[in-house]
């Protein structure tokens, strides 16, 4: 970092209001559109998503899981509509070309985003693990509650709080620059004590976690397996607390795939960077992929909800009938006007 050019370092400096971030970026006016457009695809996926999730599993009880899987499905949801809706500053600064907010707000957006990042990873992690142990601890959980989710949320909450706290007090006495591949705000690291601190806080907020989801979901799909083979199809669909075990499971999976297929390019590049510790140069010259691998992140966000749509039988039907309703609705209303008309 601190042998960069003075072109590079230039690119990280916090801009004035009316300079343009699209030079400063590197980007053309395609991917300036093209990124766009993704943002404002995640952000209203994502938001009509995973309020759908809220309103159905709380209100409704349209999320028929075990109750652990089911609260940490809901602080899920939570996490992800807060975490996308930092993305409308970057959306904003893209539209504009110009970066119309200060350094403070910038930088408030960045811890925040960090915040959410590390506790979107945790819960996921927390949800695979805590599915993992119930299946290999079947009678402790059967006792497990709805308090017992919010208590490892809970949990979570706290331990993406400490984590972020940590690397802020890390930088505590860095500058703030502009990121301009992600058009963000960031701590600038250039001690070596800062960057072995902050290379342990990735290592515990992403790596291990990731670890953790990646290793969880490869036993839940042996499992899977074994269980399909040792019942019939008919003994599972006559058992309604196996088949919600199965439907469970199976929801865990596809959210730590899409987990692992968001951030795993992100998490690449982070290991790239704590073996080689060239990762600040390697970041500069590459741009549009760092640029890629954080915005990819969001499709985590947008995820959610398809995929309790697909898994979960009670939540399909859920969703249905939230569609259907209008439609009929719609229906309904136009016979009885053409009744009316032929009445006339």
């Amino acid at each position: 970092m601190m042998n960069m050019t003075g072109k590079k370092m230039a690119m990280m400096m916090y801009p004035s209001s009316n300079q343009s971030l699209q030079a400063l970026g590197r980007y053309s006016d395609t991917e300036k559109y093209l990124w766009m457009l993704w943002l404002i695809v995640v952000l209203v996926t994502s938001l009509v998503g995973n309020l759908t999730v809220l309103v159905g599993s709380l209100k409704y009880n349209a999320i028929q899981l075990d109750k652990v899987t089911t609260t940490l499905i809901s602080h899920t949801a939570v996490s992800d509509i807060a975490l996308i809706l930092t993305t409308i500053p970057s959306l904003v600064s893209l539209t504009t070309d110009s970066l119309l907010y200060g350094k403070d707000f910038c930088s408030g957006v960045s811890w925040v985003n960090g915040f959410l990042v590390r506790s979107s990873c945790l819960l996921v992690a927390a949800l695979n693990v805590s599915k993992l142990a119930s299946l290999l601890k079947p009678f402790q959980s059967i006792v497990w509650s709805t308090t017992t989710g919010n208590k490892i949320a809970g949990g979570v909450w706290l331990t993406a709080g400490l984590l972020i706290g940590f690397k802020a007090i890390t930088a505590r006495n860095s500058k703030v620059i502009f990121a301009a591949p992600t058009l963000r705000c960031l701590p600038k690291f250039s001690t070596n004590e800062q960057w072995i601190m902050i290379n342990i806080e990735s290592f515990l907020s992403k790596l291990l976690p990731a670890g953790a989801v990646i290793i969880s979901t490869v036993l839940l799909i042996i499992m899977l397996y074994r269980r399909y083979h040792k019942y019939s199809q008919i003994e599972q669909s006559s058992t309604d607390a196996r088949s919600l075990n199965v439907q469970a499971m199976v929801t865990v999976i596809f959210i730590a795939i899409a987990l692992v297929i968001s951030y795993g390019p992100l998490y690449s590049m982070i290991v790239y960077k704590l073996a080689s510790g060239t990762g600040s140069k390697s970041a500069a010259k590459q741009m549009h992929i760092l640029r890629a691998f954080n915005y990819m992140v969001y499709l985590n966000c947008a995820c959610n909800f398809f995929i309790y749509t697909a898994t979960v039988r009670s939540f399909n039907i859920f969703v249905m009938k939230g569609i259907k309703k209008p439609y009929l609705s719609y229906k309904s209303s136009t016979k009885s006007s053409e009744i009316n008309m032929d009445t006339l």
